[in-house]
């Protein structure tokens, strides 16, 4: 009897055929797959893997986008938690400092026991607000600092300035002045305010050599910390508010601090609605700004009207 011959036969050809199929199919979908598990695994050991190239089903290629696209945001989320811890630790430093020279001033008899006190005591308050903005930043999981909008009275941020570095201006031997308009008001946080004037002043006296000047200068809507130190070049003034600019520039030459200063006091003037600038003539000296919002309904006097600044504080 004759085999039948026809749909079978041809089926049964075809099993080759689709089995290749099948096999390369798979593996363009386990390939792709194989490249995202291997780059999962190396971003939970912490590092940067490169770029996945998509490929494959579309859905396979869309799961390679999607990858990439969680690591870059996981990178950039890390540097902002490092920029802001850096940040944190940079201003924890100034208070235990400033509590730190008016406690060994107290024990060393050259300030008195009234003045010193007032001064731990003030810088005391804001350790604790920046210790609970950081217990607010935990639980919220937020990576800035809080900020307040109120009347500020700009001749009392510069007292409280010159007697948080008082006794650091008296070590290095530079003279320490705080001048003050009438009526130099704006709007603001204080605490903020005196953080930001804090971070120039403390430049200001580390680069000014013994013998040398640093005057801080209220006026409505703004405060100036001027010095007599070497300056810094014309070129560098553009990118002087930068992280670890100048630190890198200069740190060679002259002391520096840890080279987040500058940019912190950015970071809060915007906050804050204002702005910094910064003016220099090497071999000169260097004028550092800050500026803020006037209160409300508050006019400042034309430049060439502005009343003579007066001495409020020296060292």
């Amino acid at each position: 009897m004759r085999r039948p011959t026809g749909p079978r036969s041809q089926s049964g050809s075809g099993w080759p055929l689709a089995a290749i199929v099948a096999l390369l199919l798979s593996r363009a979908v386990a390939r792709p797959i194989a490249r995202v598990s291997e780059a999962s695994r190396a971003l939970a050991a912490g590092e940067h893997p490169e770029p996945l190239r998509p490929s494959g089903p579309r859905e396979v290629a869309a799961l390679a986008t999607s990858f990439d696209h969680l690591s870059v945001e996981l990178a950039r989320t890390q540097q902002a938690e490092q920029a802001f811890l850096l940040s944190v630790s940079h201003e924890l430093k100034t208070p235990l400092t400033a509590i730190r020279g008016h406690a060994e001033a107290l024990q060393d008899g050259v300030l008195e026991p009234a003045g010193a006190g007032t001064v731990i005591e003030r810088e005391a308050r804001r350790l604790e607000r920046l210790v609970g903005d950081l217990l607010d930043l935990a639980r919220l999981r937020r990576r800035s600092f809080s900020i307040r909008s109120e009347q500020v009275d700009l001749g009392e941020v510069a007292v409280a300035a010159f007697e948080r570095h008082e006794a650091v201006a008296r070590s290095f031997g530079v003279g320490l002045h705080a001048m003050a308009e009438p009526d130099a008001l704006a709007t603001g946080d204080s605490d903020r305010v005196l953080q930001a004037l804090s971070n120039l002043v403390e430049n200001a006296l580390r680069s000014t050599p013994a013998g040398g000047t640093v005057r801080i200068l209220a006026a409505p809507g703004r405060l100036e910390v001027v010095d007599d130190g070497p300056g810094i070049a014309e070129d560098d003034l553009p990118r002087a508010f930068d992280r670890f600019y100048l630190y890198d520039k200069l740190r060679a030459e002259r002391r520096v601090g840890t080279g987040l200063g500058l940019a912190i006091v950015r970071e809060l003037l915007e906050a804050m609605g204002g702005s910094a600038d910064a003016r220099s003539e090497v071999g000169v000296g260097s004028t550092f700004t800050i500026h803020l919002p006037l209160p409300e309904g508050m006019v400042a006097p034309a430049e060439g009207a502005r009343p003579a600044f007066v001495l409020i504080s020296r060292t």
